[in-house]
């Protein structure tokens, strides 16, 4: 814990490895589980919607990098307030497995937002569910997240990935900025990518 907190005061981002989840939340679970639910999907580069059966994006989910219609995501489902209802057991799951729990669980004594008072306008903290498919890395095809700035400090598990094309394991690839950077990003995306807002490019 102290050598986590010395990092983690100097905005540093921590990597934690070998977290052990207890479940087997794969897409072969959510198919069984919640395959007949609708629920909408984004497509990452063009912001176009569609609604899709929960089973049927995940049999996507799993198909080969590449092979799908565009970059589709499942964000944010449930929604956080109904998150441990309808995933009991991963909410429990992920409770008891994050590492550091003092400061990350929901009732970590150690978490500052435990102790809001009780009429305190609290932070959206999660947990959150965050499904997409792989993009292709080149210079043709965006990620499946935009540049945007965070009001807390986030906790990031990679539950599963796909293999990639060519049978290497999958993985998910962060691009973490110091907020020493926000102004260095915004002048890049003014004068460089050609943001015309409106807004701040950060947050658009």
């Amino acid at each position: 814990m102290h050598e986590f907190r010395h990092y983690w005061a100097q905005g540093i981002p921590v990597v934690v490895t070998h977290i052990q989840m207890q479940g087997t939340w794969d897409p072969a679970y959510f198919i069984k589980a919640h395959g007949e639910k609708k629920v909408t999907v984004i497509n990452c580069e063009t912001g176009k919607t569609k609604p899709i059966f929960v089973a049927n994006f995940f049999k996507m989910f799993i198909e080969a990098v590449g092979k799908a219609d565009g970059i589709w995501k499942l964000k944010d489902w449930p929604p956080t307030s109904e998150f441990a209802a309808m995933f009991p057991d991963l909410f429990a799951d992920f409770e008891n497995s994050i590492p550091f729990p003092e400061l990350t669980r929901l009732d970590g004594v150690l978490n500052f937002a435990v102790h809001f008072p009780w009429n305190g306008i609290v932070p959206d903290l999660g947990p959150k569910g965050y499904n997409a498919l792989g993009s292709v890395q080149d210079d043709c095809h965006s990620g499946s997240t935009c540049l945007h700035l965070d009001v807390t400090d986030a906790l990031n598990i990679l539950l599963w990935a796909a293999n990639l094309e060519d049978g290497k394991a999958g993985h998910a690839v962060w691009d973490l900025f110091s907020p020493d950077d926000l102004p260095k990003l915004r002048e890049f995306c003014w004068k460089t990518v050609g943001f015309k807002g409106p807004g701040d490019p950060v947050y658009s």
